[in-house]
């Protein structure tokens, strides 16, 4: 299949204006479908008085300099030249049918940005998350962008050329941009990107609402040690597409010990168990330090409370410690005083992470084990009282069992079935 924008091409770089001349006319060729004859006359004229201007140009950068030199032409171009009159509109008969600009775009994220401009809280909901943006007035996006959806003024427009996009107000100043992914995470209140997760405070939930009927039930996820929700987003999206109702829980791993950790995650945890029908199934599916985290919270949850979970699903979990704190705390001794977490992982007998007591009610666990995991051994991963039938291996390492299609699928069979 022919590329349909094959701008630069093979040319002799000894001469930089017969280049850009040859550059400028492949450009011209191979954009006269997106540009009218009117513009492309007008950028012809302006290149080529451009080329008799004999310009040193660096030949390492000549592909880059042209194409930002041709790309700021044809821009000023539209500016500068009146565009054509509009077609006269079409007979009232004639009904002429063309796909949504908005096509490409989530429903529910559309939805949850024409809520919040309706209701004016867009502005100060983009001015709390970290959206990587400087509120910065453009031009309004009149020639090389369109709009995804609209409402009370906002816009989501989308470059027609590089397909990033951004979110601009009624007058016309930008108040976030990335990509389209990026843009639906962000209104959909969940984290775009790792990097702005990082920069999150943390210990709260990350929504997922079940994508089909009937609901299966609740699963809360646990990200593991150095990372944040934004890991376990994939597994919180493969749950809701498979009907449960998705909570990521999202918290700073370094911060704190895990009995501050466990606390922290079983009072965010019981604010969100009194809105959850009394009926549902809850799920636990956690990854790492994770699962360690949740031992911690069963500990101190009630007997009431333990029965309401029906299972937990743990991928890798360091039950008895991992020997990479032993090494790296032995090699630099600071780490375990800037890492709090990481010292309460060590694999010895007084180590925190030996010391959780049990839960007040038993809860089925399942375990999954990483064939290729170089973090967590499997002896590490073993608690005392649960069947071999309760442990399964897939393919791959420790940090790729948040995007592993297998755990997930040994995941889900845990919850339906309580094996693997």
């Amino acid at each position: 299949m022919p590329r349909k924008w094959c701008l630069v091409k093979a040319l002799p770089k000894t001469d930089p204006v017969r280049y850009t001349k040859r550059f400028c006319e492949n450009f011209l060729e191979t954009a006269k479908r997106k540009i009218c004859s009117c513009c492309s006359s007008h950028v012809r004229r302006l290149l080529d008085s451009i080329c008799r201007v004999k310009v040193i140009i660096m030949p390492s950068h000549i592909k880059t300099n042209v194409f930002l030199t041709t790309s700021l032409l044809l821009g000023l171009t539209f500016l500068a030249y009146p565009q054509p009159a509009p077609l006269p509109a079409e007979p009232a008969h004639s009904v002429v049918t063309t796909p949504k600009k908005d096509s490409l775009m989530q429903a529910s994220a559309r939805q949850a940005f024409e809520n919040m401009a309706a209701n004016g809280t867009l502005a100060d909901f983009l001015a709390t998350r970290n959206t990587r943006n400087i509120v910065t007035p453009t031009m309004g996006g009149d020639v090389f962008w369109r709009d995804l959806a609209e409402c009370c003024g906002w816009r989501i427009q989308q470059n027609a050329v590089f397909n990033n996009c951004r979110i601009l107000d009624n007058e016309n100043y930008r108040h976030a941009w990335g990509s389209l992914g990026y843009l639906e995470e962000l209104l959909l209140g969940n984290p775009p990107s790792r990097l702005s997760n990082y920069a999150e405070p943390g210990y709260c939930f990350y929504k997922y609402p079940a994508e089909k009927a009937p609901k299966r039930g609740v699963v809360i996820l646990l990200h593991g040690l150095g990372n944040r929700a934004h890991n376990m987003s994939g597994m919180a999206k493969k749950a809701a597409a498979a009907g449960y109702d998705a909570l990521n829980y999202d918290y700073p791993t370094f911060a704190e010990h895990i009995s501050t950790h466990g606390q922290r995650f079983l009072d965010a945890f019981r604010a969100e168990l009194a809105g959850i029908p009394p009926g549902e199934d809850i799920f636990f599916l956690t990854h790492s330090l994770g699962g360690i985290i949740v031992r911690v919270a069963l500990a101190k949850m009630t007997p009431a409370e333990c029965e309401r979970i029906k299972c937990i699903v743990m991928m890798a979990p360091p039950n008895r410690g991992s020997y990479w704190p032993d090494v790296l705390i032995k090699a630099m001794p600071s780490v375990g005083e800037l890492s709090k977490t990481l010292g309460d992982l060590r694999t010895a007998p007084d180590s925190p992470v030996n010391q959780i007591p049990l839960p007040a009610a038993p809860v089925k666990i399942g375990i999954i084990r990483a064939s290729m995991d170089m973090k967590v051994a499997e002896h590490q991963t073993k608690l005392n009282g649960i069947p071999g039938d309760k442990y399964t291996e897939v393919p791959g390492g420790h940090w790729q069992l948040p995007l592993s299609d297998d755990a997930f699928r040994a995941a889900e069979t845990f919850f339906r079935t309580g094996a693997f």
